[in-house]
Order: structure tokens, then C-alpha cells, then sequence
């Protein structure tokens, strides 16, 4: 293994792609609505390529020569990006996600529901849980409403981490800018959900179109991406029964076409105290849930789950690399060449890395592992840790014991 002394943790980013700054400040507090005045809160600093092309976009600038961004296959493989958790493991992860169900069928319940276990850090139906603040925009209640729903569904123990908002603008008209302020103060947000969809929609006389819903899922998810959290719409089905259950989602295809997942929520009578959770999404299998409501609390319980069959084969070579670290063992660090020594894995040299950048977020998100990698004037060397509290505490170093004397920047192209 290398000299550890001679080595340093530099954590690879994408050229060109906004770091945050993210640094907490107390905002005004503010139950009723969300803050809509700029000296109210800041806006973080990581979403600023994103405000400036909003700006350009509303103005109706249109560069005289556009031109395309374009990145090579070596270039895209050596970029390592930084997967962001699931909120819900195998059940809502990060994007544009959407809520779906006939009037009246328990939807404010449910994700009235996640919001709490996200907000208090609490397994949802035996599935883990990443805690974030949550920000519920009940745009279609009062707060005496609220309070009566949350209490009787989990009694009156608090948490300072899940906001409400009855009142918000619409996504034309105010809506990405009150988002902005809010995610300023609270950088650990996480969720938000919008109940309903149709009350941050522009309203139009001219009806539902593909354009028109594609826009509006594709503003949210834009917003969603550039702040790497989940934003959860609630939303309703037609009155018309489909072969295919996500057709019944109300509007034009083009709000699931754009949506990276969709919920729809359905009982056979509306008195019934069982339902029927569908799931589709980019990021997990197709699932059904069969849920019951329990008629003391109103919340939903998971009586049984049916799983599309669906799992990422990990690469055998990749995996001799992922049994180096153990829960004795939590980190290594070394040279490619050590990595392929040590592992036994059969990866030529000058391809480690590369297979590595590929494969971090999964090597993050299915064996939290952490990957980083860079190179001192001597030789190139990798890093694989597990989060531990020695290296929660000793962030400034990561438990290396030195700083090498020439360290370049994270390399990019092999």
C-alpha cells in the first residue's frame, strides 16, 4: 500500500458544474406562506447557473449563434458524480415524483405520512429513511385543518424540521423564486411536496396540453435536479377507468413523460378502508403495494408488496475491490496499482479509475462506500472509505496523516 503521509483527500468534480457554498442562516419564520420578499432569506449559492438561465429564459434571450455543450465518452469517464440518496429507499427517491388518486382517496393522508418520517428520520413501512427537512405546501387546506390531521395521526410530538405553507405562488408566478428562498435557510430540505399539483399550475382557459403539462413537470424537475431533492406533486385521476393505471392520471402524457416517477393511489370503493399503491419509476423496480388505513390514527399500513423483479448486477472484478472494505477495515488508500494488487481484481491498471468513476454512486448507494480519487507528483492514488465517526469528526483530513508536497488537481481524462 502507499505511503499514506503522501497522499490527500481531493474529491473530483465535473468542470463547468455549480459547487455549493451552503452555509446555514437563520431565516424569518414564517408558517404561513413562503417568504417572498429578498430581504427575507437568501438564495444558495449552488443553483446561480440555474437563476441566470431562468432570468435569460424569461426575458426571451436567444443567443444569436447557439451552440452545443458537448462532453466525449473518455472525458464521461472520468468524471466521478456524487449520488444523492433515496428519501425513501426503493420508494421515492430524489426528482420530480408524482402522487396520483381519485378525490377524497387518502392522498393528503399519505404524504402528510412521509412527510413525518422523512422530517423525524423514522423507517416508512420497515424502509429506510435519509432524514431532511420537508417542506408541505398544503395548498388546498388551514392550518386548524393541519393541525387536526397531523395530531390525530401522530399525536402532538413536534419536530422543527417539517414546514408547512398554505398559500404559495404559482410556477409562472413567483413559485421557483419562494422554493429558493426557502432551500436559502434551510439547506438540509430535502422533500418538498405540493398538494396539489394543479394549485401552482398557471391557470389557462385553453385546457390540458402535452406542451403545456411537459413545461410544467419539466420547471419543477429542472428546480428538483439543481437542488438535488425530491419534489412530490399531488395530483388527481380521471373519472375513466384505463387498461394501463398511469394513463389515469389526470392531464396529457406528458406530465409522466417528463416526471421521474409516478404513484397512483386507487380503491375499488371509496368507503373501503384498503387501496392499492402502484408504483413506477427511473430509479427502482415497478411496485404494488396493498395498503389498509388504520381507523384509529388514519394512517396507511403496507399489508403486502408485490416487486417487479429488478436488480443492478454489480461486476464480479468490482466486487473484489468492494470486499476490501469491511467493518474492521472501513478505508483504504493507495495506488491503482495497490488496488488492483491488494483486491485481486483482473482491471487493467488504466482502466481502474474510470470503472470506479462509473460505478460510485452505486458503490456509494448500495455499499456506502466513498470514492475519491487524484494524484500527487509522483504517482495517482485512490481512496475508498465507509462514514465512520472518526471520519465524521476529522473531516479536515479524513484521517490522512499529511499533505503531500505537490498535489494537482483531481485528474481528469486517462
Amino acid at each position: 500500500m502507499a505511503d499514506t503521509t503522501s497522499l490527500a483527500k481531493t474529491e473530483m468534480t465535473v468542470p463547468g458544474m455549480p459547487v455549493g457554498a451552503g452555509t446555514e442562516q437563520s431565516p424569518k419564520t414564517n408558517k404561513l406562506s413562503i417568504a417572498q420578499d429578498d430581504d427575507d432569506c437568501n438564495p444558495l449559492s449552488e443553483v446561480k447557473i440555474y437563476l441566470a438561465e431562468k432570468d435569460k429564459r424569461e426575458a426571451g434571450f436567444v443567443p444569436a449563434k447557439p451552440c452545443l455543450s458537448v462532453t466525449n465518452l473518455n472525458d464521461l469517464y472520468s468524471y466521478s458524480f456524487k449520488g444523492t440518496p433515496p428519501i425513501i429507499e426503493n420508494f421515492l427517491y430524489p426528482g420530480v415524483q408524482i402522487l396520483a388518486g381519485a378525490p377524497k382517496v387518502g392522498k393528503s393522508f399519505l404524504v402528510g405520512q412521509i412527510a413525518y418520517h422523512v422530517s423525524m428520520g423514522i423507517p416508512f413501512w420497515g424502509m429506510k429513511v435519509t432524514q431532511g427537512n420537508v417542506l408541505y405546501l398544503a395548498l388546498e387546506d388551514d392550518l386548524s385543518r393541519l393541525q387536526k390531521r397531523m395530531s390525530t395521526m401522530f399525536g402532538v410530538e413536534g419536530t422543527d424540521k417539517l414546514d408547512f405553507a398554505i398559500n404559495a405562488g404559482t410556477i409562472t408566478d413567483g413559485l421557483e423564486t419562494q422554493l429558493e428562498h426557502y432551500l436559502g435557510g434551510r439547506p438540509n430540505t430535502n422533500l418538498i411536496i405540493i398538494d396539489t399539483l394543479q394549485k401552482v399550475r398557471e391557470n389557462t382557459h385553453e385546457g390540458y396540453s402535452y406542451a403545456g403539462d411537459y413545461e410544467v413537470i419539466s420547471r419543477l424537475k429542472q428546480f428538483a435536479d439543481a437542488n438535488k431533492i425530491c419534489i412530490l406533486a399531488v395530483h388527481h385521476t380521471r373519472k375513466q377507468k384505463a387498461n394501463d393505471i398511469y394513463e389515469m392520471i389526470s392531464g396529457t402524457t406528458g406530465i409522466l413523460g417528463c416526471a421521474d416517477g409516478a404513484m397512483v393511489l386507487t380503491k375499488e370503493n371509496r368507503t373501503d378502508n384498503n387501496a392499492e399503491l402502484s408504483i413506477v419509476g427511473r430509479d427502482m423496480p415497478d411496485q404494488k403495494l396493498l395498503l389498509v388505513r388504520n381507523t384509529d390514527t388514519l394512517c396507511w399500513d403496507m399489508t403486502e408488496r408485490e416487486v417487479e423483479t429488478f436488480e443492478t448486477r454489480i461486476d464480479p472484478e468490482l466486487m473484489k475491490i468492494v470486499n476490501l472494505i469491511t467493518d474492521d477495515n472501513p478505508e483504504w488508500i493507495g495506488t491503482p496499482s495497490d488496488l488492483i494488487e491488494e483486491s485481486g481484481a483482473v482491471i487493467p491498471v488504466n482502466m481502474i479509475t474510470k470503472t470506479l468513476n462509473v460505478n460510485s454512486s452505486e458503490l456509494k448507494n448500495r455499499f456506502n462506500i466513498n470514492y475519491i480519487s487524484g494524484r500527487t507528483s509522483v504517482s495517482r492514488w485512490i481512496r475508498l472509505y465507509r462514514d465512520t465517526p472518526e471520519n465524521d469528526s476529522n473531516d479536515s483530513n479524513d484521517g490522512l496523516n499529511g499533505t503531500p508536497k505537490q498535489l494537482s488537481q483531481p485528474s481528469q481524462p486517462s
